[in-house]
């Protein structure tokens, strides 16, 4: 047997061993453990690129912040890391944007993927003679064991003594629901060791180069001559110029106090009104950059103009993600932190990331391709250090220290909201404020409770150190009697 196959077969077993019925805790993080050890050991060395390594620091990452928070945002990170830690594994030039795709598309359609390979693998006799005595003995095993099971169910209609002895056979032990998970877990992991990819996508990202070809004409080579391409492409980012300088010149206004809001719009409508469209504008922009210079204008000698408005548009794109993240900001001062919020901010990173790739796309000829693979590995960069902040307690403690001057704008319902490890420091945190709060501070055993119940109900396995000193903190023993 394969070494990446023994890694299949026990990696499939562990699954269904450490995630049955638990929280994510110590299980991910030896589960990830035993895939980046066995990846990295069966990875050449060749195919260890920057990207590699890379991807192998974001499964190792997440899997600590698990280890350390059990926060489902390491969970989906890690996740993600494994399957293309997996890919680029066997496929290192790969695009990040392309593996997931593939990888998506791994999943989606696995069982076909997985009962090909099945076939193919009994069909093939020469493969057959080659394979181990262990492979061997364990198909001969299974196919006996269901013919075997056939038998049985005959004997067992036809027989009414032999039906009486199997009733009496107790398999409680046996649970239906641990199987299936752990086939379900064994599904996952032959997929991510196993990927499939469509090959004319595949194709396109290998050979796309990032500098453009100053004989690529682009799209609108068919329908437009270049005079006209370039018209309405001046045409167009003059005009958007226009309108968007006008935009920010109002949202200046009202930033500065020199223009009031309508009354009937609030601060929390024109944040989230903002964000929304930004949004879509951040997309439209560089789809339009993207589209007019996809070929041909990058190489037109009097392209200055064209270039200065492109260039122009994507500095004022900057400059309304800036202005966007202030009035976050100030919508955060006000009325604390969220996770919305949060995102709020890293969404804008992602944006200013994307848009100093659309300045550079342009500036320096490069392709549309260049553009997709920078900003996805980049972005990714950025969300690495996501599973390893503790934003459960820096939303808990800031939102109280904004509390001493802004009392009425904290909302402990939300704060209730958070995972229940975190009870015992709300709770810490809202002493001074339990007349404020009364209905939420008579609560409190019933959130305590339930952070011992959901405690007890698992074991070593969902170990992860916030929990772990939510359950003995010292201060919840005037709350609540369980042991841990």
């Amino acid at each position: 047997m394969k070494t990446t196959d023994k890694i299949i077969l026990i990696s499939g077993l562990l699954f269904g061993i450490l995630f049955y019925q638990q929280a994510a805790g110590i299980n991910f993080f030896i589960f990830s453990l035993l895939q980046v050890v066995g990846i990295f050991f069966t990875t050449p060395k060749e195919r260890k690129t920057r990207n590699w390594w890379l991807v192998f620091a974001g499964a190792n990452l997440s899997a600590l912040g698990i280890l350390m928070y059990g926060s489902l945002l390491g969970v989906w990170t890690n996740f993600i890391s494994l399957f293309v830690l997996a890919s680029i594994s066997i496929e290192p030039k790969s695009s990040l944007v392309i593996t997931l795709f593939h990888n998506l598309y791994t999943v989606s359609s696995g069982v076909v993927h997985i009962m090909t390979d099945l076939v193919l693998k009994v069909m093939e006799t020469s493969g057959w003679k080659r394979q181990s005595r262990f492979f061997k003995n364990m198909v001969i095993v299974v196919v006996s064991f269901g013919i075997a099971m056939i038998f049985v169910v005959l004997y067992r209609n036809s027989n009414v003594a032999f039906k009486d002895l199997t009733n009496r056979i107790d398999l409680s032990f046996i649970s239906l629901e641990w199987i299936i998970f752990t086939m379900f877990g064994y599904y996952l992991v032959y997929l991510m060791y196993r990927p499939r990819n469509i090959a004319m996508i595949h194709s396109y990202d290998l050979e796309a180069e990032d500098v453009l070809d100053n004989e690529k004409q682009g799209l609108t080579a068919k329908w437009l001559s270049i005079q006209s391409e370039q018209t309405w492409a001046n045409t167009l980012l003059t005009m958007l110029n226009v309108v968007l300088l006008v935009v920010l010149g109002t949202e200046l206004t009202y930033e500065l106090g020199l223009s009031a809001l309508n009354e009937k719009v609030g601060y929390s409508e024109n944040v989230h009104t903002g964000v929304n469209a930004l949004i879509f504008s951040i997309i439209l922009a560089v789809a339009l950059i993207l589209f007019f210079f996809q070929g041909r204008l990058n190489f037109v000698k009097e392209n200055t103009f064209l270039r200065a408005m492109a260039l122009i548009w994507v500095a004022q794109n900057v400059l309304l993600v800036m202005l966007t993240g202030y009035k976050n900001w100030i919508y955060v001062e006000e009325y604390f932190l969220t996770y919305k919020r949060i995102g709020v901010f890293i969404y804008l990173i992602c944006c200013l990331v994307g848009l100093i790739y659309t300045y550079l796309k342009v500036s320096d000829a490069k392709s549309n391709w260049y553009l997709v693979r920078r900003v996805g590995w980049t972005i990714y960069a950025v969300l690495l250090i996501t599973p390893i902040i503790d934003w459960d307690h820096l939303i808990i403690n800031y939102n109280f220290s904004k509390a001493e001057t802004k009392r009425e704008h904290l909302d402990v319902n939300y704060l209730l909201t958070l995972p229940a490890a975190n009870y015992p420091l709300i709770f810490e945190k809202l002493e001074p404020y339990k007349d404020l709060f009364p209905e939420q501070w008579q609560e409190r055993n019933y959130y305590l409770g339930k952070l011992y119940r959901q405690a007890n109900e698992q074991d070593w396995r969902s170990f992860n150190f916030r929990t772990f000193h939510a359950v003995h903190a010292a201060n919840n023993n005037k709350y609540i009697s369980y042991e841990y």
